[in-house]
C-alpha cells in the first residue's frame, strides 16, 4: 500500500517539519499547496522561520510539550516587537539606577543581571581596585518595575567572576587568601547559597608564586567545564600564565598547561560545550583552538604578521550568549526569545604596541562563532597553523577602536555590538547629533535585507520615481584609518557631497514608515518573496537569504549577493579599488525633521577594508583586508530614539537592554540608564 505524507495528522507532519533545517522548511513551501497551507498556518512553523532569521533559538520538537498557544502568541509577537525596536533604536523604556556603592574594576552582564563589584573606597586608584563585595541588580524588564541591589557574601578578596546563569543559575567567584592562593567558590545565584550541582563547593586552583605581580583572569563557564586563564602581566621571567579546566561539579581537574611566557594568554571564549579559543599573543600571536575532550589544543588561527617595530600587548575577547548543553528550565532568569550561541558573534577587542611603549594602535575584530569553528576545523586543511589570509579574510570585520571606550568587553550580545567613543579623550560627534553610539548590526540577512531595500530606493532617485526625502539623513564615515578604494582627496570630497543624506533612512511618509516599523526578515517575507511561480530555493551558506536561483550551494556572502552602499569617503592612500557597486543618484534637497518619526542612520557595509592602511607608521607586515558584511545605526534623533544620547563613559548589551554607564570626575560608575527593546 503506497504512503502519502498527508495520510498522517497534521500534528505530527508539524513534528516531522520542527526537526527539517530551515532551508528545506523554506523549500517545504513550494512543494505543494497543503504544505504550504500548513506551514502558514501554524504558528510554531512560522515563528522558527522568524527566528533563524533574527538569529534566535529556533524551537524544535521538544518545544512544543512546554508552549501553550498563549505562550507561543507572545513570543511571536515579542520578537517581532523586539526586533522592530532594535532597528529603528526605540527602546520602549528607560530607566537610570543609581549606584550606592564605590565600584570596582569587576563586573559582568548576562541573564538580564548586572553584576558590579564593590570596592574598600573611591579614596585612591588602589583602594578602588580592591573588590571586597559583589553587588548585582536584575534589570527591569517593564516600565516602574522595583529593581533593588542584591550582594553575595564573600571574605576574601575578589579577583574575578564567571557566570553561566542561563544554564545554571551559577557564579564562579575567583579569590584570593592570605597563602596567596587562587581559589574558586560555586554560588547558586538565585539563593546566594553554595550551588547544590558542585559537589566541592571550594576548589584550590593555583598558588601564586612570590614575584608574581598583579594577576589578572579570565573565566568562562559551559556545560560541565570552567575554563580559565591566569595571567602575571608584571611578572619576572620565570612566572608563566596558565591555562586551567576544571569539571566543576565533580571539582576535578582537566587540564593544567603552562604558557610559553607571562602575559601571553589574555582571553578565551567557548566557541562549542567542548571546543573553546585562547587569544595568545605569543609570537606569532595567534587564536589557540582548544578541544577539551582531547585536552590539546588542534590548531592555531595567526592573527596577521606585525612590522618588527610592533608587539601584539593584549587581546580581550566576548561572546554572549555562551553555547550551552541543556537550558535549565527555571524561568527566572530566561527571556522570551534567546539568541542562538552559534549564530553569535565573538569580539577580539586587540591592543597593539609600539617599540617605544608610548604608542597604542586597537582595535575590535569581529567574527561568528560558527565561522571561527568552522574555520578550526575546516577539511582539508592538515597544517596546524593558518595563516590569517587563508582563514580570517572572509570572516571578519576590523573596526579601528583608537578613539572607542573600550574598557568594557560586555558590548555584545547575539549579532549585535553596541559602540561608543571615548568622552574622555577626543570627542567626536556625528553629524546627527548623538555623540559617537553606533550599533552594528551582523545578522546577514539583515544586512542583505536593508541593503537591498537601500539600493531599490537609490534606484528610484536616479529615475526621479521616489520622493526626495524618502530617504533624507546623513552617515558619519565610521571607518576611521581604513581604506577600501583609491580615489583622490578631491574626488572624495566631491563623492561625499554627492552621497550625502542618501545613505541613511530618516523620515518616511505615513505609507512608508507603517511599512517601514512592520516590515521584518522572517516568515512573512520569504513567502511574498516566493509568489506562486518562483523556483525552489536553496540558501547558501554564510547565512545568505533565499534568493530567486537555484544555484545556491557554495557561494559565499559577498557584493554579488549583498548589494553594498559602503563607502569610505576620507581615504588619503591607494591601497585596494573598492568591489562595492556604487549608485550615484543627484542631490536631494533635506526636508524639514519629524522628530516623532525619526529612525536612525542606516549604513550597509560590505566593501573589503584594509585596516589601518592610512597610519603614518606601518603596522601589518601584510594587508590585513577583512569582507565581513554589517549595518551600522546610528541615532538620527536622540530624543526620538529614547534619549540615546550618547553621553556616557560606556555602553553594555545584553539580548533585550543596553546599559549607558554614567561616571564622576574620578571615574567611578555612579549611575547607569538601562534602555530596554522589550
Amino acid at each position: 500500500m503506497p504512503f502519502y505524507l498527508f495520510s498522517l495528522p497534521p500534528e505530527l507532519i508539524t513534528r516531522i517539519l520542527l526537526h527539517a533545517r530551515i532551508q528545506d522548511l523554506i523549500r517545504c513551501l513550494q512543494v505543494n499547496t497543503s504544505l504550504r497551507d500548513l506551514i502558514s498556518n501554524t504558528l510554531i512553523l512560522q515563528y522558527s522561520i522568524d527566528a533563524y532569521f533574527a538569529g534566535a533559538q529556533v524551537l524544535n520538537g521538544t518545544d512544543i510539550d512546554i508552549l501553550t498557544d498563549t505562550t507561543l502568541t507572545e513570543r511571536v509577537t515579542h520578537l517581532k516587537e523586539r526586533e522592530t525596536a532594535w532597528r529603528i533604536l526605540r527602546p520602549d523604556f528607560r530607566e537610570r539606577i543609581n549606584v550606592p556603592h564605590t565600584a570596582s574594576g569587576i563586573y559582568d552582564l548576562s541573564g538580564g543581571i548586572y553584576f558590579l563589584g564593590e570596592a574598600i573606597s573611591h579614596d585612591s586608584m588602589f583602594h578602588r581596585m580592591q573588590t571586597v563585595g559583589l553587588r548585582y541588580l536584575r534589570l527591569p524588564n517593564k516600565m516602574f518595575e522595583e529593581s533593588k541591589w542584591e550582594s553575595i557574601a564573600v571574605d576574601q578578596p575578589i579577583v574575578d567572576i564567571g557566570l553561566s546563569v542561563y544554564e545554571h543559575d551559577l557564579i564562579a567567584v575567583i579569590t584570593t587568601s592570605k597563602e596567596s592562593s587562587v581559589d574558586i567558590t560555586f554560588t547558586q545565584i538565585s539563593t546566594s547559597k553554595p550551588h547544590p550541582l558542585a559537589k566541592q563547593p571550594k576548589i584550590r586552583c593555583h598558588q601564586i608564586a612570590p614575584d608574581s605581580g598583579r594577576l589578572a583572569i579570565s573565566v568562562e563557564i559551559v556545560g560541565r567545564y570552567l575554563a580559565l586563564i591566569l595571567t602575571f602581566p608584571n611578572a619576572g621571567v620565570d612566572v608563566v600564565d596558565r591555562f586551567f579546566v576544571y569539571e566543576w561539579m565533580e571539582g576535578k581537574l582537566v587540564i593544567d598547561h603552562p604558557a610559553p611566557a607571562s602575559s601571553v594568554y589574555t582571553s578565551l571564549v567557548f566557541l562549542s560545550p567542548t571546543v573553546l579559543v585562547i587569544a595568545s599573543t605569543h609570537s606569532p600571536a595567534s587564536l589557540d583552538i582548544w578541544d577539551l575532550e582531547l585536552a590539546c589544543p588542534v590548531r592555531s588561527l595567526l592573527l596577521p604578521m606585525l612590522q618588527p617595530h610592533m608587539e601584539y600587548r593584549s587581546i580581550s575577547a566576548r561572546g554572549e550568549p555562551n553555547p550551552y548543553l541543556s537550558h535549565s528550565r527555571d524561568t527566572t532568569f530566561q527571556p522570551k526569545v534567546f539568541y542562538d550561541p552559534q549564530q553569535s558573534i565573538v569580539v577580539f577587542n586587540v591592543h597593539i604596541q609600539i617599540s617605544n611603549g608610548l604608542s597604542w594602535r586597537s582595535a575590535l575584530v569581529v567574527v561568528h562563532r560558527r565561522a571561527l569553528l568552522e574555520a578550526a576545523h575546516r577539511e582539508g586543511a592538515s597544517e596546524r597553523t593558518v595563516k590569517y589570509a587563508d582563514w580570517g579574510q572572509k570572516i571578519t570585520r576590523w573596526i579601528p577602536a583608537s578613539e572607542l571606550s573600550t574598557r568594557w568587553i560586555t558590548t555584545s550580545a547575539g549579532q549585535r555590538m553596541a559602540v561608543i567613543h571615548d568622552t574622555r579623550g577626543f570627542r567626536m560627534a556625528d553629524r546627527s547629533g548623538a555623540e559617537g553610539i553606533r550599533i552594528y548590526d551582523f545578522n546577514p540577512f539583515h544586512v542583505r535585507k536593508w541593503g537591498q531595500e537601500v539600493e531599490d530606493e537609490k534606484a528610484k532617485w536616479a529615475a526621479g520615481a521616489a520622493e526626495p526625502n524618502a530617504y533624507e539623513g546623513d552617515v558619519g564615515d565610521p571607518w576611521d584609518g581604513w581604506d577600501d578604494n583609491d580615489n583622490t582627496d578631491e574626488e572624495d570630497e566631491e563623492e561625499e557631497d554627492i552621497d550625502n543624506d542618501l545613505y541613511g533612512h530618516g523620515d518616511l511618509d505615513d505609507d512608508d514608515d507603517d511599512d517601514f516599523d512592520e516590515d521584518a526578515v522572517g516568515f512573512a517575507q520569504v513567502v511574498d518573496e516566493l509568489g506562486d511561480e518562483s523556483p525552489p530555493i536553496e540558501p547558501p551558506p554564510n547565512f545568505n537569504l533565499p534568493t530567486d536561483s537555484d544555484s545556491g550551494g557554495d557561494d559565499e556572502i559577498g557584493e554579488e549577493y549583498l548589494h553594498s552602499t559602503s563607502s569610505s569617503p576620507r581615504s588619503s592612500a591607494s591601497i585596494q579599488p573598492s568591489t562595492t557597486r556604487r549608485l550615484h543618484p543627484p542631490p536631494v534637497p533635506v526636508l524639514p525633521r519629524n522628530d516623532s518619526k525619526a529612525v536612525p542612520h542606516m549604513r550597509i557595509v560590505t566593501a573589503p577594508s584594509t585596516i589601518f592602511a592610512n597610519a603614518a607608521v606601518l603596522t601589518f607586515d601584510e594587508p590585513v583586508v577583512c569582507e565581513l558584511p554589517c549595518v551600522v545605526y546610528t541615532p538620527s534623533n536622540p530624543a526620538s530614539c529614547g534619549g540615546l544620547t550618547g553621553r556616557y563613559e560606556g555602553m553594555l548589551l545584553d539580548e533585550e537592554r543596553m546599559l549607558g554607564l554614567k561616571t564622576d570626575e574620578l571615574d567611578n560608575i555612579v549611575a547607569i540608564d538601562v534602555f530596554h527593546f522589550g
